[in-house]
C-alpha cells in the first residue's frame, strides 16, 4: 500500500494496525517514496519458523557426487598461458 505523507499523518493509527497485520506501507512525499512502515518483528518470526520449507526444496539423489570432467579439470589445474 502507498500513502502520501499527509495521509500517513491523518491515519497513523489505522496504518499501524495494518502494519501489525503484516502489511508494508510506503509513504511518499511529492510522489516519491520516503519511508516504509513495516513490522520489525516479521524477520524474527520468519527466522523462528524452523522447518517451514519442508517439502518445498528438492535435491537430486547425486547432489554430493562431483562429475568426472570437473574432477579431471581440478587435477590438471589451470594453465595461465
Amino acid at each position: 500500500m502507498q500513502v502520501t505523507l499527509s495521509e500517513a499523518k491523518a491515519k497513523l493509527s489505522e496504518l499501524v494496525k495494518r502494519v501489525e497485520s503484516g502489511e508494508v506501507i510506503t509513504v511518499t512525499r511529492h510522489g516519491k517514496p520516503v519511508l516504509e512502515l513495516r513490522d520489525p518483528n516479521i524477520a524474527a518470526r520468519r527466522k523462528a519458523a524452523y522447518g517451514s520449507m519442508k517439502g518445498k526444496i528438492w535435491m537430486a539423489d547425486d547432489w554430493d557426487e562431483t562429475p568426472q570432467d570437473i574432477l579431471d579439470a581440478m587435477e590438471k589445474g589451470v594453465n595461465p598461458e
